[in-house]
């Protein structure tokens, strides 16, 4: 780790650069949903921008003492489930509107933007340095706090004004540069959603429609119950833990999957299931092996796995409400998956239906893997510039 700061930067405590404030204090559940914006926990915790449209509201009387965000104003979470998450920042940069701040984080006011800039701040809350400093001072067993006392005393490095603007305006370029690529994603995502919606419900080219007993579909559609092709097979014995994933639609999986194993490999086309908690569907193309808490299973003809596949992405959430079981942990009830009936096209539909979605997802994971790179490459950034390991020129 580089430890020593060019000779012209310098070390303030956090305490010395403002004041803290506290959040909305004495509100009841009957005072939120309507009135005032305020920021919410998750606005300060993701990071990002702050806007109306994900703030929420609360009423404040016109007599109440509560503080209002500021420009420039730099928010924390209070506490997290773990020590690595305590204290997580965000720097409020709208110049739109003035929320309050909800309960459960608090505030710093800079005294002087020109000792922090508040677009530097924004990642310099972020960076290593910070993260390690505040990680030690969290205290807790099932829930860490922030202590206020020695949070203050937490110094930060920081470089002089015109270095700082640099050194934001570099970061930010790549900010936008991922805020650009997700905004692409978004838009595959919804058009994948819509072409989904249109493809499992009326198909390829289809004027004749007919009632059924799960709705109007095409008329050379039938209706099949998922376990008259249903093969399951038998399990790997690959413990859980594993969540390696590589291969597979879906990228944002919560199950734990191996792929690529050397031993008990699967090398035909699957459709897994996660057996507890929520319900995930995902479609393995390639080799592959599973954990004991994956259902894998095996589709035959009359049924395509792919779009097997696409049809229950289309119901995960009834799948998740009806499809799982039990009160406290809850497992996924396999007579009910056997029992469900989709709508099927003939094979070659089928395969063609799946080939457009799987083409649509196929954009997506390249898209997603190129943010991924930027992240990679926006880290690495951060600590170099933030620590003045690689220090920025800037016009005199």
């Amino acid at each position: 780790m580089f430890n020593q700061i060019p000779s012209d930067w310098t070390s303030s405590s956090i305490g010395a650069l403002g004041e803290l404030y506290n959040g909305l204090s004495g509100k009841s559940a009957n005072d939120f949903g309507v009135g005032k914006y305020y920021v919410t926990y998750m606005q300060v915790f993701r990071g990002g921008s702050i806007n109306k449209t994900e703030s929420g509201l609360v009423t404040v009387e016109e007599n109440e003492i509560q503080n209002l965000i500021g420009f420039g104003d730099i928010l924390f979470t209070t506490s997290s489930e773990t020590p690595d998450e305590v204290g997580t920042a965000n720097v409020f940069l709208n110049h739109s509107f003035e929320p309050f701040l909800n309960s459960f984080c608090f505030g710093l006011r800079i005294r002087e933007h020109s000792i922090l800039h508040p677009h530097f701040a924004k990642f310099l809350f972020r960076g290593n340095n910070y993260r390690r400093k505040v990680s030690c001072i969290s205290q807790g067993s099932t829930r860490y706090n922030l202590s206020k006392k020695y949070f203050k005393k937490l110094k930060v490095i920081l470089p002089p004004p015109q270095q700082q603007r640099k050194i934001a305006s570099i970061l930010t370029s790549i900010d936008e540069v991922i805020e650009v690529t997700e905004q692409k994603i978004k838009k595959i995502n919804d058009l994948k959603t819509a072409t989904m919606n249109e493809l499992l419900t009326k198909g390829i080219g289809h004027s004749k429609y007919k009632d059924s007993e799960i709705g109007r579909i095409p008329e050379s559609w039938n209706i099949e119950q998922l376990g008259s092709s249903l093969q399951q097979l038998p399990k790997s014995g690959i413990p859980s833990g594993m969540s390696k994933l590589d291969g597979i639609y879906d990228f944002f999986v919560c199950s734990k999957l191996v792929l690529k194993s050397d031993h008990c490999t699967r090398r035909s086309p699957s459709v897994l299931f996660s057996t507890g908690g929520e319900a995930a569907v995902h479609f393995a193309k390639s080799n592959y092996a599973y954990s004991t808490d994956v259902w894998a299973t095996n589709f035959t003809d009359p049924l395509c796995n792919e779009f097997v596949y696409w049809t229950l992405q289309s119901k995960i959430e009834y799948l998740n409400y009806a499809g799982f079981q039990g009160s406290g942990l809850r497992h996924l009830d396999k007579n009910f998956l056997r029992r469900m009936k989709i709508a099927t096209p003939p094979l070659n539909e089928q395969k063609k239906i799946a080939e457009i979605l799987g083409s649509m997802e196929t954009q997506i994971i390249t898209i997603q893997q190129r943010i991924d790179k930027l992240e990679v490459l926006k880290k690495g950034l951060m600590e170099d510039l933030l620590t003045g390991k690689v220090r920025v020129k800037v016009e005199e």
